[in-house]
C-alpha cells in the first residue's frame, strides 16, 4: 500500500479525522479531571452545587462524555445511514466550536480569582459549545434522513440526537433567563432537567445505538438487531417523552420513574446484544466483554434508580436527593462511561485510522485489514483495571469514603 496519504471524498475520512479529534478533546478532560480527583477526593461530596464541583461537572459531562458521544456518532454515521455525510464542513465547523467552547469554559473556571468577567467567559464558552451541537444535529439528522434504513440501532441513535437539540434548547434557556426571564422557571429545575434529559436522552441512548452498530460489524453477527431493540426504543423514548411534563409541573425530577422506565427499555436492549454475540462468527473478546461490562453496570444503576436509591445503613446521615444524584452522576462519568467507552475506543480507533489511511486504497493495491491495526496487548489489564476502579469508586461514593474514590 501506498505511504501517500489524500483525502477522497465518500470515504469517510472527515467524519473519521473528526471523530479522531473529539477523542483526543476528551481524553484531554478525563486525564486531569481524574488526577483532580486523585489529590482532592473531596470534590465529590456534599452539595453538588458548589462551584469547583460544577467545574469537574462541565469537565466530564461536557468536555469528556459528550465529546466522546460525538466522535462516536460520527464515526457509526455513514455506517448508519448508509451514505456520506451531508456536509463535511460542518462536521469541522462543529470540532472547532466545541474546542474553542472548552478552552473557553477552563479558562472561565480555572482564572475565576483574575479575570475580570468570568461569568462572561462562561457564557461565551457554553454558546460555542451549543452553537457546534446545533451543528451537529442538523447535519446528523439530515445525514440519517437520506436513506431511512429503519433499523433500530439508527432510530435509536436518531432519538439520542432528537433529546440532545432538547438539552440545547434548554441550554439556551438557561442563559437567556440570566439577563430576561422567559421560561419562569427555576434555574436549579433548569439545570437539573437538562442534565437528567442529557444523561438518559442523549448520553445513554446514543451509546445503546452505537454498541448495537458496532457489535454486529465486530463480531461478524448474522443477524442484525430486531424486535427486542425496537421494544428498547420504543420503551425508553416514551418514558422520556412522558417525563418531560412532568418535569415541567412536578418540584423534583422523578428519578424512580424514569430509571425503572429506562432499565426495562435497557433490559430488551441487552438481550438483543447478547443473542447477537451468540450467534457471531466471533466469540467476544476483552473489549466486547467490557462492553457487556458496563451496559451491566449501567443497568444495575438504573435498578438502584428504581428502588428510589437506598443508601448502606453504615452512612451515618441520610443524603439529600440532590447529593444522591450528585452520587449517581459521578458514579456515571467516572466509572460507567470510561469503562465502556474504553471498550468501544479500542475497537473503534483502530477501525477509524484504517478508513483514513487504507480505505481509498482497496481495490488498488493491497491493503491491511481494520483488525491488523488492533494491538491487543494490554486489554485485558485495562479491562480490569477500569472494572475494578468503577467499583471501589461506587463503593466509596455509596459510603461517603473519599478514600475509595481515590483508588478507584
Amino acid at each position: 500500500m501506498t505511504k501517500t496519504f489524500s483525502i477522497v471524498p465518500e470515504h469517510g475520512q472527515v467524519s473519521a479525522l473528526v471523530a479522531i479529534g473529539f477523542y483526543l478533546i476528551a481524553l484531554s478532560c478525563i486525564l486531569p479531571a481524574l488526577g483532580i480527583l486523585i489529590g482532592f477526593p473531596e470534590v465529590l461530596g456534599g452539595d453538588p452545587y458548589r462551584l469547583e464541583v460544577v467545574a469537574l461537572g462541565v469537565l466530564t459531562l461536557t468536555g469528556f462524555a459528550a465529546s466522546f458521544i460525538f466522535g462516536t456518532v460520527y464515526a457509526v454515521a455513514s455506517l448508519l445511514s448508509g451514505s456520506g455525510l451531508w456536509s463535511r464542513p460542518l462536521a469541522v465547523l462543529h470540532l472547532g466550536l466545541h474546542a474553542l467552547g472548552m478552552g473557553w469554559l477552563v479558562v472561565a473556571f480555572g482564572g475565576i480569582n483574575f479575570l475580570d468577567n468570568p461569568n462572561f467567559a462562561m457564557i461565551a464558552g457554553g454558546l460555542t459549545i451549543l452553537l457546534g451541537t446545533v451543528c451537529l444535529v442538523i447535519n446528523l439528522l439530515t445525514t440519517s434522513s437520506r436513506f431511512n434504513r429503519w433499523e433500530p440501532a439508527q432510530i435509536t441513535v436518531m432519538t439520542a440526537l432528537f433529546w440532545l437539540g432538547i438539552c440545547t434548547a434548554l441550554g439556551f434557556a438557561l442563559v437567556i433567563d440570566q439577563y430576561k426571564p422567559i421560561t419562569g422557571a427555576d434555574p436549579l429545575a433548569l439545570i437539573e432537567s437538562h442534565a437528567v434529559l442529557a444523561l438518559a436522552g442523549f448520553v445513554w441512548l446514543g451509546l445503546i445505538g452505537s454498541a448495537l452498530k458496532l457489535l454486529n460489524m465486530f463480531a461478524v453477527g448474522h443477524h442484525p438487531p430486531g424486535i427486542l431493540s425496537w421494544i428498547g426504543c420504543i420503551v425508553c423514548n416514551l418514558v422520556l417523552f412522558a417525563l418531560v411534563p412532568v418535569m415541567l409541573y412536578h418540584p423534583q425530577v422523578p428519578f424512580s420513574f424514569l430509571a425503572g422506565g429506562l432499565l426495562l427499555g435497557s433490559l430488551f436492549y441487552f438481550a438483543d446484544m447478547l443473542g447477537i454475540v451468540s450467534d457471531a462468527d466471533k466469540g467476544p473478546d476483552w473489549p466486547i466483554v467490557g462492553l457487556f461490562l458496563g451496559i451491566l453496570a449501567g443497568i444495575a444503576l438504573l435498578a438502584w434508580g428504581t428502588l428510589n436509591m437506598p443508601v448502606p445503613a453504615s452512612v451515618e446521615t441520610v443524603p439529600t436527593a440532590r447529593v444522591l444524584g450528585r452520587v449517581y452522576v459521578s458514579i456515571i462519568v467516572f466509572g460507567i462511561f470510561p469503562l465502556i467507552a474504553g471498550s468501544l475506543a479500542v475497537r473503534l480507533v483502530p477501525f477509524l485510522v484504517w478508513r483514513i489511511r487504507c480505505a481509498p486504497h482497496v481495490g488498488k493495491s493491497p491493503t491491511p485489514t481494520a483488525s491488523g491495526f488492533i494491538n491487543r496487548r494490554g486489554t485485558f489489564s485495562a479491562l480490569i483495571c477500569l472494572t475494578m476502579g468503577l467499583v471501589y469508586l461506587a463503593a466509596g461514593q455509596l459510603l461517603n469514603h473519599s478514600a475509595g474514590t481515590q483508588i478507584g
